[in-house]
């Protein structure tokens, strides 16, 4: 008969800060083994209940997933017809020192790499950010603790897995990214992880073998860094995996990528799961703010362009979309979806950057990222 051992890493959890649920499926007095679906159920204080998320158990019949919990709830993990016990997460609140962090992921970090580093003023003064009045962290075998004082409080963040590398790599506190704004948002599209900076933002999957990143203050940064893990995918026009998600098969892409970098971030609420660019466009001119190149507003990073390569830009309707990485005086440049790895489209497709001239433009639009 199958039994299953689950719990978490913490009971209790304060906002922005990352829980790992984890457990053990046993058949009879044995592990199950690899390959056992295991469904994560969610239960708010109303009652009801949700499958949040399906792992699968590895060789010794283990499984874990990790999450940034919302309001307070209890979990329960379900697998060959069987359930586990009702595990609650409580929601507490109030400061959280580098040291009082530790003790709630102690296993996860493995061993200290170094003594705790405190940032000079100087270096606090470089983050830009003028309700930051201390930094602190600890780097660590698996990890690295930042406590940062924000405003009066302090807050300890995890910065863990393919993550943590490209962010060590990067300089740590003191490098390109800066210190978090929490921990990363785990159990996104395709297992992906994403994670906020004072410098820009931070995206890792399973399937890739190195984070991706994007440099910015603006919360923008977190899609372009998902859309950047992107960059080596190829296929034909109308044959994605954006296509299969979108359930868009045999039609173009180009909006289906948009929206799929938006749920794979966190921000589907900003950009719909759509299909087609004939659904996109006219739910961005209707739910976002939107201008030309006309207007004094300019295009920043993570707008959507708008482009027409049916008739000269003069549009009325658009027959491409990408997202604004850079603005220029006479172009933009943009990640875009369903493109050719030259500007000139061609059957062989996939995720590429250009910079097109803003003579294509039809209109931007900003999402509320």
């Amino acid at each position: 008969m199958t039994r299953i051992k689950f719990g978490s890493s913490a009971g209790e959890y304060r906002a922005r800060e990352a829980v790992r649920l984890r457990g053990k499926v046993f058949a009879g007095k044995r592990a199950a083994g690899k390959g056992v679906k295991v469904q994560i159920w969610r239960e708010k204080r109303n009652g009801k209940t949700k499958r949040i998320a399906t792992v699968r158990t590895t060789k010794k019949g283990k499984f874990s997933y990790r999450m940034r919990p919302g309001a307070e709830a209890s979990y329960q993990a379900r697998a060959a017809g069987q359930r586990s016990a009702w595990v609650h997460l409580d929601k507490t609140s109030g400061d959280r020192s580098l040291k009082q962090r530790r003790a709630t992921v102690r296993k996860q970090l493995g061993k200290p790499r170094g003594k705790t580093v405190r940032l000079s003023s100087a270096q606090v003064s470089d983050l830009g950010r003028s309700n930051i009045s201390r930094v602190r962290y600890r780097d660590f075998a698996k990890g690295m603790l930042v406590e940062v004082r924000k405003s009066g409080s302090t807050r300890t963040w995890f910065v863990r897995g393919k993550i943590v590398k490209a962010y060590r790599k990067a300089g740590g506190p003191t490098g390109t990214y800066g210190v978090p704004f929490g921990d990363a948002k785990c159990g996104l599209l395709e297992k992906g992880c994403v994670q906020r900076f004072t410098g820009g933002s931070l995206y890792e999957k399973k399937s890739v073998k190195k984070a991706s990143g994007q440099t910015g203050r603006s919360k923008a940064t977190m899609v372009v860094a998902v859309a950047r893990s992107q960059l080596s995918y190829r296929s034909g026009r109308t044959n994605s995996k954006f296509n299969t998600w979108a359930g868009s098969w045999g039609q173009p892409w180009c909006a289906a990528f948009v929206s799929w970098a938006a749920s794979a971030s966190g921000k589907k609420k900003a950009v719909p799961k759509f299909a087609r660019l004939y659904q996109l466009a006219p739910y961005a001119r209707n739910n976002m703010k939107t201008f030309t190149n006309s207007s004094k507003r300019k295009p920043k990073l993570g707008d959507l362009v708008f482009f027409d390569f049916r008739n000269g830009g003069r549009g009325p309707e658009p027959s491409h979309v990408g997202i604004v990485l850079k603005n220029k005086r006479n172009s933009v440049i943009a990640i875009e979806g369903n493109a050719s790895r030259t500007s000139t489209f061609n059957p062989r497709r996939g995720v590429f950057i250009h910079d097109r001239p803003k003579s294509r433009v039809v209109f931007y639009a900003s999402p509320d990222w």
